[in-house]
């Protein structure tokens, strides 16, 4: 391929003439930096997955190809749930966008085409496949250290976080100082709670056994997998106002005559079936002395009581929206929160 560049282009980049006889640091600094790269780039290989070597231990999720297939499960999920929308927060026209806990980067390079004027920043502990897009940049870090980029954001993303985080209060606190006046937090999570159809909570099942294991994994860790139940009132201690919460529930399988429910049941079964494993296999064998064949056990347990038809129980998932302004919107029981920016917003909401 000719390039159409002209024969001066490179004189349009100014140089640094200095560049090539100084160092921006120290020995030392540079060994660091080497060391933590050669961290980021590596892998804990454990029970037959792939794990994250950076800040090693301190998520329980895989991060290798099955992982990345139940991820494009639950975005797929979520569509679904929001009519094909990446968010419930009313944002308009952002300049920068974080997703905390970024995983795959879907969520993130999704919404870098629905902005396209915006710049998109996707946070986490493993490395991100490569993007062409010009407005999506992917670190490697942790998002409950304290923030240095010294970057504010006018739109907070977070989704599925649920075990992962010890100091919630924390990591609220970073969201509400590095968001921009009028900009929004948007969290989505799963309930780990079932609940027969009639609504009562279906603790005479197999599946209610996961939230036993949920408190002794956060009793042995301090993260919660309950997050879904307290984040609205956790934002609200971070200074947020205004809450509005949006509760959908998931049937578990087709079993619901509603064609829309049956839609997501039929999804948010395939969630449990790819996520099961990736749920149970580092948190049980690190924290709650499983071995790997109790963990596939209860796996196939579980697949039974999910598979029978005998048993028609649903989850709930919320969605918390939030500002910096102090006003917040939550939508879902798989929670989604978000918090409108202005009394405009708020008046809009209502």
């Amino acid at each position: 391929m000719s390039s159409k560049m002209p024969e001066d282009y490179m004189a349009h980049i100014p140089i640094d003439e200095g560049y090539g006889y100084a160092s921006d640091s120290s020995g030392e600094e540079t060994a660091s930096i080497i060391a933590v790269a050669s961290t980021i780039d590596s892998y804990r290989y454990e029970n037959g997955r792939r794990y994250h070597a950076y800040r090693d231990g301190s998520y329980w999720g895989a991060n290798d190809e099955p992982n990345a297939a139940y991820e494009k499960v639950v975005h797929h999920l979520f569509l679904k749930v929001m009519n094909d929308k990446l968010h419930l927060a009313p944002v308009k026209d952002p300049k920068s966008i974080a997703d905390l806990g970024t995983g795959t980067g879907l969520w993130a390079m999704d919404i870098a085409d629905v902005f396209d004027d915006a710049d998109v920043l996707g946070v986490d502990l493993s490395p991100v496949p490569y993007t062409t897009q010009p407005n999506v940049e992917f670190d490697v870090d942790d998002i409950t250290a304290e923030w240095t980029h010294g970057r504010q954001f006018d739109f907070i993303h977070m989704r599925s976080l649920f075990g992962s985080i010890e100091d919630w209060p924390g990591l609220y606190r970073q969201c509400f100082e590095n968001l921009e006046s009028g900009g929004y937090i948007e969290q989505v999570e799963f309930s780990i709670v079932p609940y027969h159809s009639n609504g009562s909570p279906a603790s005479d099942t197999l599946m209610y056994r996961w939230v036993e294991l949920g408190t002794a994994y956060h009793k042995a860790t301090g993260k919660t997998l309950f997050i879904a139940e307290t984040m609205k009132g956790l934002m609200e201690d971070a200074g947020f106002v205004d809450v509005v919460e949006t509760q959908v529930h998931f049937p578990m399988g087709p079993w619901s005559s509603d064609e829309e429910y049956k839609v997501l049941g039929k999804w948010y079964k395939k969630v449990w079936l790819t996520g099961m494993e990736n749920w149970l296999l580092a948190a049980c064998t690190r924290y709650l002395n499983w071995t790997p064949e109790d963990v596939h056990k209860f796996v196939q347990d579980s697949k039974k009581t999910i598979d029978d038809r005998t048993h028609r129980f649903y989850y709930n998932g919320l969605v918390d929206p939030d500002t910096h302004e102090k006003s917040m919107f939550a939508d879902t029981r798989t929670d989604i929160l978000y918090m409108a920016g202005s009394p405009e917003n708020t008046a809009a909401m209502g």
